[in-house]
């Protein structure tokens, strides 16, 4: 079994607005071009991943990640992330379907090639495996197989609902517990907790760099 990993992400001039009220337009959008860097780059490392797909609804991003080798999803409906999760689903359902997904937010920027790993070995064995978030009892990760039912449900709250929707399914289910599946960037306070842990890549040289400049 090979693993298709995907990253959902949204860019313009929306991109993250709960960062609104400390970084302006410009400064969001390179932020979260950062982030999908460091994702891909981070991805590109794991030998278990066969493919990885960047799904968005932002030509800048789009090109962006194809440039970085991955395969690109054009997300025609900006905004919905459990959307454009399914729609990748579906499409990797019929090019590979004995394959394990994992699902990413286009928000983790400390994610390390240690914590994918750990998320793949159940998977690949056929298991749901869930990553917590730190807030809103949120999904940092989800990785189930190609034409697993399992209805994607990022969001707040959606770490209790994967987990319910795998066990009423009968599915093994696997939690990991992981920093960098589980720190994303939404709010100010997230950066500050980046700064903490040490952010490298070129999101910590961005945010660096607004430091200094700061």
């Amino acid at each position: 079994m090979s693993t298709h990993a995907v990253i959902a992400v949204r860019g313009g001039e929306a991109a993250k607005s709960r960062l609104g009220g400390c970084l302006d337009a410009p400064q969001r959008e390179a932020l979260v071009a950062a982030m999908l860097l460091d994702m891909l780059a981070t991805l590109h490392g794991v030998e278990a991943i066969a493919k990885i797909w960047v799904a968005t609804p932002t030509p800048a991003l789009a090109a962006l990640a194809a440039r970085a080798g991955a395969s690109v999803i054009a997300d025609g409906e900006a905004g919905d992330l459990n959307r454009a999760f399914d729609q990748a689903r579906a499409l990797i359902a019929i090019q590979a379907p004995d394959a394990s997904i994992l699902l990413l937010p286009g928000d983790l920027p400390l994610i390390a090639a240690d914590e994918v790993e750990a998320i793949l070995q159940p998977a690949l064995r056929g298991a749901i495996v869930i990553a917590p978030a730190d807030t809103d009892g949120g999904t940092g990760a989800l990785a189930l197989p190609a034409h697993c039912p399992l209805a994607t449900a990022f969001g707040r709250h959606s770490f209790a609902r994967h987990l319910a929707a795998a066990a009423a399914h009968g599915f093994d289910t696997h939690i990991v517990r992981a920093t960098g599946l589980s720190l994303d960037i939404d709010r100010p306070t997230d950066l500050d907790a980046m700064a903490h842990h040490g952010v490298t890549g070129r999101t910590g040289d961005l945010l660096s760099s607004w430091k200094t400049a700061a």
